[in-house]
Formats: C-alpha cells, structure tokens, sequence
C-alpha cells in the first residue's frame, strides 16, 4: 500500500495544532508519529485511521496517523477530519479515564464535566 507522504503528515500536525489552539489546549505535551497499522486494508471507511494516546497525570499525548494513507481521492478530507477526531479525543482523555477509574470522587468528574463544558461554551457563544 502507499506510504503516507510527509505533506500529509504535516498537513496532519498543522490541524492537530490548529484545534489545539483553538480549544485552548495548550497545557499538554503533544508528539506526533505515523504508525497507525491498517493491516494492509485499503478502504478506510470503517476503521480507524489515527490514533490519541494521553497520559493524564503528565498530560503528555501521542497523536498518530496511519503511514499507508496513500494519495487516493478524498485522502485530505480524511487526514483533516481524523485531526479533529483526535484532539476532541484528549479534550475528552481526563473525562474518560475517570469514567474507568474504580475510585472517582464525586469532585473530580465533576470537574472534568465543566472543563469540556467551559470550552464548549467559549466556543459555541454568539453561534447558537
């Protein structure tokens, strides 16, 4: 399969950064790879093409896109709306390992809530 070209790759970190920014999500440590196995599958219409790895207690993440992307047709919408996915996926990462957490205080997922929820909100505002 054809290897992801390092003008998808960059075009892949340049939108990670741009939400980053835009959701006010400076406060982590972000590196980027290309290492999402396909298995050799061409169409990509039903898996996963990317991936967000986050540790919540550094708040460092790893963000990778798959390197058999190809230069098929319709590859760049792909590449900008898997970058979307995974900066909401660590916008939502502390959310979702307290939901997986046995000890979660009552505080703590509360907090979380109104995180996504205050920058939802910033975002939203004057749109609705």
């Amino acid at each position: 399969m054809p290897k992801t070209t390092d003008e998808q790759f960059t075009c892949f970190i340049e939108e990670c950064e741009r939400l980053l920014e835009k959701l006010g999500l400076q406060g982590w440590d972000v590196r980027y790879a290309r290492n999402v196995d396909l298995g050799g599958v061409k169409s990509v219409e039903w898996i996963s093409v990317s991936d967000c790895v986050a540790s919540i207690s550094d708040r460092t993440a790893i963000l990778s896109i798959s390197d058999e992307l190809g230069e098929e047709d319709g590859v760049e919408e792909e590449i900008l709306d898997s970058a979307l996915h995974e900066v909401i996926e660590l916008l939502l990462a502390r959310m979702h390992a307290l939901m997986l957490s046995r000890y979660v205080e009552p505080e703590e997922a509360d907090e979380a809530r109104h995180e996504v929820i205050h920058i939802l909100r910033r975002l939203l505002k004057g749109v609705v």
